[in-house]
């Protein structure tokens, strides 16, 4: 997916000087006009978990601790809207800052055995742990002197906010080996502070039209399912790197 949205920013990149500027001869040399102004911007990306449910534990009884052994990791296309407003700056390194929410929306699937009393030859069940995490932060971008004859911007992003975090837990039997006991499905919603910083580049299509391709690392931490059984959550660590490709539009 990464590879896919580096192939058509180049595209976009190669059009944009040509394809998408304004009809009049001096459009292509400054396509963004130098005031304050509000953008708006939705986009797909993909990414990876760092450790999702590797390492957990959790406890049925003060005598009984099992582990997660994680097999595998389902990815799913993440989803990126923003609003915000761009100041202006009048300097010979950068052009601008810009200030305004950004949601996330990162769905993701962990597969693997339960080890039961942590021991793996009792791995008597497997499970699946879903996660749907919407992360809501405010975010600031601060924007480089364009190039590219004024149509591309690097730009760096840091923001701090809140992940609220659907997560499911469910354990399946084996049937060669049925276990001593189950928690056969688990939901909840866990909510946790969480902050992101990344880097990009933005590139002009005409005066109002623009695509950015950025990459972006979000410290949510640890979040997970509790219930009346259990002596301590399920957790799950959704720190990740993702990287996004969107559109967005200027308002002049």
């Amino acid at each position: 997916m990464l590879k896919f949205c580096l192939i058509c920013f180049t595209g976009l990149l190669l059009l944009s000087p040509c394809c998408f500027a304004d009809a009049k001869p001096n459009a292509t040399k400054n396509p963004q006009p130098s005031t304050n102004h509000w953008l708006v911007m939705a986009g797909i990306g993909a990414g990876d978990y760092y450790d999702g449910t590797k390492g957990s534990r959790y406890s049925l009884s003060t005598t009984e601790i099992d582990s997660l052994e994680q097999k595998s990791q389902q990815h799913s296309l993440y989803f990126l809207f923003s609003a915000a407003y761009l100041f202006h700056i009048a300097s010979p390194w950068f052009s601008g800052l810009s200030l305004g929410p950004v949601v996330y929306y990162q769905p993701g699937q962990f597969k693997g055995e339960v080890y039961q009393f942590e021991l793996p030859n009792l791995n008597n069940f497997k499970y699946t742990y879903r996660v749907k995490p919407i992360n809501v932060y405010l975010e600031a971008n601060l924007f480089f002197a364009p190039l590219f004859h004024q149509h591309v911007k690097p730009f760096i992003l840091i923001g701090g906010g809140t992940s609220f975090a659907r997560l499911n837990y469910e354990e399946h039997t084996t049937p060669s080996s049925p276990p001593t006991g189950t928690l056969s499905s688990r939901s909840t919603w866990d909510k946790h502070s969480a902050y992101e910083y990344g880097a990009g580049l933005l590139a002009h299509f005409n005066k109002h039209w623009f695509a950015t391709l950025r990459y972006v690392h979000q410290q949510v931490g640890h979040v997970g399912v509790r219930g009346q059984s259990l002596q301590h959550a399920i957790n799950v660590n959704l720190n990740n790197n993702s990287g996004y490709i969107t559109v967005g539009y200027g308002f002049y």
